[in-house]
């Protein structure tokens, strides 16, 4: 702010110096001493130079006068004044960025970051940054300034962005960013492909209560052809709807507040479609949240990052983590606290960080490639609200089960189960383990607890709680003894292995009805052009049997085993028991029977220096 010119009149014992001498023996702070200047004969005070607001708000003048005639006849007086701010626009760290890229590009993929700082108190959070003309190329993340490819780099062209980063009140600066591909290659003008969806079907989820403009999800279509006059891809919702809009980059906006009564699901057919007409299409499923209590927008989100890098603000998909309040009767005194529930592997768990109050994730320390391509964030949130609900109850204080050592990676172990005496709450129940384990998961909606590494003989205990909307939980026990893997049997199928996966709890059943006993699928293997499958069989008491006591029961019943086998598979179905240590190159596939992805989770992809798409 500049003042120039500010009077003051400054009365002493009630009369008015129109004779005295003015002066300024003290001004504080000391470097306005320059700034300040007071006419001697008249008393004005002017201020001459610029006063910085974010520097110092308040300036103190201490004015002396005196008679003319008499230099020890004086008074005193203050001045306080008072410098109002004034926005300033933001100030880029650099005016040019310039990167060179000797590589191929993967859509998606960051190629540098822009900063800008606001001089005004507390508004570099808040600047928005975008690009001055749009680019087939590049997209800016908004809130970060992260700039990313929209499709596949790998020519030899040269490009300058203009990135203009603004305040919240409009002011803004721009910075340039020189693009330069080394990497030389040929490319023939010939349009092959159409534009292809990574999906045929998104799912998303929209709070009743998301503010327009709302990101609600983000849909990817990548054209093969290497010319941006054939492989620029462009976004459309056919037929057009005033609910949403699809940017440029594959975003879908809410494009006004949304009104459970009217439908609370959206189905949206998006075409993609490259400049000389070839397009191809996907369907958006929305479905609009109108439950009580907190939730995140999205079930599930991804994120990549270069190994040895470390990101204040990781950019996630579809969109920033965000979650909201159903609950309008509590929404005055309702407060949103993010948290990080586990991370997996564990040795990353102080890697990561997220803003309590926000949500924005970040990236601490550096990752390896080498040792874990992906990490799994389960995020939690807690709520500050007056509870009056009841707690969940778990439907057993006990829960126990058998399994064996050479289960596959996600093998469904046991369910718990809690219901919520509030009504309609049973099925909004998040469930975690108490303390993390490195061998075991539980899936947050459902309860499922499945394997997430290799497993030993022993007996391991978990402590799980089921938590309600409101922070009310109980808890449950869970006992899982591991036995030698001595007990599996297996028998062979003249059907290929991926008929036997697709009826995989089909043929369970089967064997459970012929042998009278629960049958546990351990995996599924192709043995050329037949199938191998490894199971174990127990009573109901959940003892083990033996597999001499199994295959015993399987010849004896074999017609009873065939006839049921068939029913699943065809008449032409046959079988036999696999003989101990007989010899054969199989391909394994796992069965993780009952696992949903229903975790609200980040996965952040380690590309090894190169960005690469979840």
């Amino acid at each position: 702010m500049i003042i120039t010119r500010c009077v003051w009149t400054v009365l002493l014992s009630g009369l008015m110096f129109t004779d005295g001498i003015w002066g300024l023996p003290e001004i504080y702070p000391s470097e306005y001493r320059e700034s300040v200047v007071i006419d001697s004969t008249t008393g004005v005070i002017t201020v001459q130079k610029e006063l910085d607001y974010e520097k110092t708000p308040t300036m103190k003048c201490s004015i002396q006068a005196s008679l003319e005639n008499s230099s020890q006849k004086t008074a005193e007086a203050t001045v306080i004044v008072e410098v109002k701010d004034v926005n300033e626009a933001p100030v880029f760290l650099q005016q040019e960025y310039r990167v060179p890229i000797n590589h191929v590009v993967p859509s998606g993929s960051s190629i540098v970051v822009v900063k800008a700082t606001d001089p005004d108190v507390e508004e570099t959070g808040r600047l928005q940054y975008s690009l001055m003309e749009p680019s087939f190329l590049f997209a800016v993340e908004p809130s970060s300034g992260q700039i990313y490819a929209v499709l596949d780099i790998n020519n030899n062209q040269k490009e300058t962005l203009k990135v203009t980063a603004t305040d919240p009140y409009g002011l803004h600066n721009t910075t340039t960013i020189e693009v330069q591909y080394d990497r030389i290659v040929t490319v023939t003008d010939v349009n092959e492909y159409a534009p292809e969806f990574d999906k045929d079907l998104y799912l998303a989820n929209v709070s009743e209560y998301a503010p327009w403009r709302t990101i609600v999800t983000q849909v990817r279509a990548v054209d093969k052809d290497a010319t941006p006059a054939h492989s620029t891809v462009l976004y459309s919702i056919e037929p057009p709807t005033d609910t949403f809009h699809i940017g440029g980059v594959g975003h879908i906006y809410l494009e006004k507040l949304l009104d459970s009564s009217v439908t609370t699901v959206y189905e949206l057919n998006v075409k993609a479609q490259d400049p000389q007409g070839k397009s191809s299409n996907t369907t958006v499923k929305i479905v609009v949240l109108v439950r009580p209590g907190p939730y995140f927008q999205h079930n599930y989100y991804n994120a990549s990052i270069a190994e040895n890098e470390v990101m204040p603000n990781l950019a996630v998909y579809p969109a920033p983590v965000q979650a909201y309040n159903g609950d309008t009767a509590s929404a005055e005194n309702f407060t949103i606290h993010y948290s990080i529930h586990t991370v997996s592997p564990s040795e990353y768990s102080e890697a990561f960080e997220i803003n309590k109050a926000t949500g924005a994730i970040g990236v601490k320390t550096e990752l390896d490639q080498e040792k874990s391509s992906a990490v799994q964030l389960v995020l939690r949130l807690v709520v500050e609200v007056e509870n009056v609900n009841e707690a969940p109850v778990f439907s057993l204080s006990l829960y126990t089960s058998n399994i064996v050592t050479t289960v596959p990676l996600h093998y469904h172990v046991v369910t718990v189960k809690a219901t919520d005496p509030d009504v309609g709450e049973t099925e909004m129940l998040q469930y975690f383990l108490v303390e993390p384990s490195s061998l075991f998961a539980v899936e947050p909606s459902s309860g499922q607890i499945y394997v997430v590494s290799d497993i030993h003989t022993g007996t391991v205990t978990l402590k799980v709680n089921a938590t309600d909307p409101h922070g009310l939980y109980d808890t449950t026990t869970v006992e899982v003894t591991i036995k030698d893997p001595s007990n599996v049997v297996q028998i062979s199928i003249n059907k290929p292995s991926d008929t036997v996966m697709d009826k995989v709890q089909e043929m369970k059943k089967a064997l459970e009805r012929a042998l009278g006993l629960q049958v546990t699928v351990i995996s599924v293997m192709d043995s050329g052009g037949d199938t191998v499958v490894s199971f174990i069989a127990m009573e109901a008491n959940g003892n083990l049997v033996s597999p001499e006591d199994v295959k015993n029961d399987l010849e004896k019943n074999k017609a009873k085993v065939q006839a049921e086998l068939q029913a699943v598979f065809g008449d032409d179905t046959d079988f036999e028991i696999v003989d101990e240590g007989k010899e054969s190159s199989v391909d394994i596939i796992a069965v993780a029977l009952g696992i949903v992805g229903a975790i609200v989770a980040v996965i952040a992809a380690i590309t090894g220096g190169v960005y690469g798409q979840v």
